[in-house]
């Protein structure tokens, strides 16, 4: 999982290597709403504008979303998912690494 802020992060490094005409593609994700967030932050990043946190009361009032970031508790499950990830994925090449004695890691 990727916070809205962390894309934006991510957004922001590669506008400061690309060359000044670029396109983005991407995709989505399960959350609609995080989607609609990162996009818009990224928009705002890709053509130079700074965009308020707060958003619009009537897709407030639609959607139930306060802000453009993710909200701090929501941040939190982002850190406690990537740990969980981490964990997994460590897991995972321990458990091919003993099933397959011929692979040498390292």
């Amino acid at each position: 999982a990727l916070s809205v802020q962390g894309f934006a992060r991510a957004v922001r490094a590669l506008a400061a290597v690309a060359p000044p005409k670029w396109l983005a593609l991407g995709g989505g994700g399960y959350d609609l709403q995080a989607v609609a967030r990162a996009w818009a932050a990224a928009y705002g990043i890709m053509s130079g504008q700074t965009l308020p946190n707060e958003i619009p009361e009537s897709y407030r009032q639609l959607h139930g979303v306060q802000t453009l970031d993710d909200p701090a508790e929501e941040l939190l499950a982002v850190e406690r998912y990537a740990a969980d990830a981490r964990t997994f994925a460590e897991a995972s090449v321990q458990s091919v690494q003993r099933s397959t004695p011929y692979i040498a890691v390292g």
